[in-house]
């Protein structure tokens, strides 16, 4: 065994080491980074991605262990799909790129090796290109500083001006073309990969700067590269900027900035209903569902409105519709739209989702109809109730056996929701916050005991249409498709495993177009079990 070899497995037993002392209660593990890239030196850091089950909320942290700087960055496995297609919208790639790269330390019923498959083929494939708004709109963030630059003459004033604006062309030359677009010496790679005599120009140019004060190279080169998407923009005006949809629907985000104010939140949403209702020309369905919001400062979830629509529609009339709508208009929440909040990648197809949608549609409406049950509690839970005893009905064929492991598994996938709110970095307070959760599920449970039972037992409350959507899930064309990582925690990824998976993803859609609020969809599971194995 060579010395290289000899430190790569020292360093591979200290990270086992570490994790058995740190993070005990882990899932799967990958080595990732410089010291998988060859580039790993004394100033390092190693990248260890510890996925776990028992989190929400992905953090890191910086520790020194053994005279090794580790980089732990704790990644739930509930959150996976969400990094990636982030990774992908923004054109980062970061944990894809980790993940893809990565050497596995240990796994979990091939959890990684199936994610690690997966991720190298989203690497090949490339981030999501910008559409025409997005690079209008870093047009005019760089003719700005180009104007800075051309119009400055310090410059030391002018230093993060022109920092900003290769920055901002690089990314824009990046992300036009499909290629990761990562920060700092990770952006500079991709360029050089991708247009090394743009690389070279763009060095050159900070070089007659700094060297010789000529910034005529630099502008020459910003310029160049803008031409190629239009040119300069001299002003900038709201009104003319693009407003538009890229696909056939558009999502509406209504902020609830004040969850005691149900009122406005409901008037808002009786608002929005009926005005889609009362378009005829066109046939629009839509659906309302709570998630937790984009803000990073927010916790409490907001609710979205998506209308399924033809793409010229939308941008030709239903957008200037609704802002006549909504300018001014008293009583109402605030709403944003076009909001950028994907509702389909959850199904991993377009035709996936398009056979599933209609029973969001339905549900939303079965919701929505009687204006006194929008963010009822106790309407909530009665078709909470309702729904499970449905699903173990045309879901499981009645198996109470098959039944019960689905409600282990929901639990376990969601009860996380309701003890990690992203503030919290201790295990044992995270512990202490669960045990504390379902102590409360408990007794919950036992005050409603009686009533949860009667309504279990009681005769269904869905109409037949209703019934007929819920049944067809379990037909649904395209389960193969679904990738083999998202059985995680069912610990097998057969065409079974893939549809109990998908089973999970329509339920939690279908309880958050009932408003359910995500913290408490893991009480929906506890209930049902224990009235199933009373």
């Amino acid at each position: 065994m060579n010395i290289k070899a000899k430190e790569d497995k020292k360093i591979r037993n200290n990270i086992l080491f570490f994790l058995n002392e740190y993070y005990q209660n882990n899932y799967a593990c990958i080595l990732s980074g410089s010291y998988v890239d060859g580039k790993y030196n004394e100033y390092s850091d190693i990248d260890v991605l510890i996925f776990t089950k028992d989190r929400a909320v992905v953090f890191n942290e910086t520790l020194s262990y053994k005279n090794l700087k580790i980089q732990a960055i704790i990644i739930p496995v509930q959150n996976i799909q969400e990094l990636l297609w982030v990774d992908y919208i923004t054109c980062k790639g970061a944990f894809i790129n980790m993940i893809s790269k990565g050497k596995i330390i240990f796994d979990t019923a091939n959890f990684l090796s199936d994610l690690q498959s997966h991720a190298a083929e989203l690497q090949n494939q490339g981030g999501r290109l910008l559409s025409s708004h997005e690079i209008y709109m870093m047009r005019v963030k760089i003719t700005s500083l180009l104007m800075d630059i051309k119009g400055g003459h310090d410059l030391n004033e002018l230093t993060f001006s022109i920092a900003s604006a290769l920055d901002l062309l690089t990314e824009l030359k990046l992300k036009f073309a499909g290629s990761w677009c990562g920060d700092g010496k990770y952006r500079a790679r991709h360029i050089q990969a991708l247009d090394p005599l743009f690389y070279n120009e763009m060095n050159n140019a900070m070089y007659e700067i700094y060297a010789n004060k000529d910034k005529t190279p630099l502008v020459k080169v910003i310029e160049k590269e803008l031409n190629v998407h239009g040119g300069l923009i001299s002003y900038y005006s709201k009104a003319n900027t693009l407003s538009s949809v890229a696909h056939n629907y558009i999502v509406i985000e209504i902020n609830t900035e004040n969850k005691l104010d149900i009122l406005k939140i409901k008037n808002t949403v009786k608002i929005l209903s009926e005005f889609i209702q009362s378009i005829t020309t066109h046939h629009l369905k839509y659906y309302f569902f709570s998630s937790n919001a984009v803000e990073t400062n927010k916790r409490e979830p907001n609710i979205y409105m998506v209308i399924d629509a033809d793409m010229h529609f939308i941008n030709d009339y239903l957008i200037d519709r609704l802002n006549f709508l909504v300018h001014n208009k008293p009583g109402i929440s605030r709403v944003l739209f076009p909001f950028q909040f994907d509702t389909r990648f959850k199904f991993s197809s377009d035709d996936l989702y398009s056979f599933i949608a209609p029973l969001f549609y339905k549900t939303s409406w079965f919701t929505i109809e009687n204006n006194h049950n929008v963010l009822s509690p106790s309407f909530q839970l009665d078709f909470s109730i309702q729904l499970m005893k449905q699903i173990k009905l045309l879901w499981f064929a009645n198996d109470n056996q098959q039944f019960v492991s689905f409600l282990d598994y929901l639990l376990e996938s969601w009860l996380v929701l309701s003890y990690d709110d992203g503030t919290v970095s201790t295990t044992l307070k995270l512990l202490h916050n669960k045990n504390i959760v379902l102590d409360k599920f408990n007794s919950m449970f036992l005050d409603q005991k009686t009533v949860l039972c009667k309504t279990y037992k009681s005769k269904c409350s869905f109409d037949k249409d209703f019934l007929v959507l819920l049944k067809s899930i379990p037909q649904a064309p395209g389960i193969e498709t679904i990738p083999a990582f998202k059985t995680y925690l069912l610990e097998k990824n057969t065409l079974e495993y893939k549809k109990i998976s998908l089973f999970k993803e329509v339920l939690f859609r279908v309880l958050s177009v009932n408003l359910i609020d995500s913290r408490f969809a893991a009480y929906v599971p506890f209930v049902i079990k224990k009235i199933v194995l009373k």
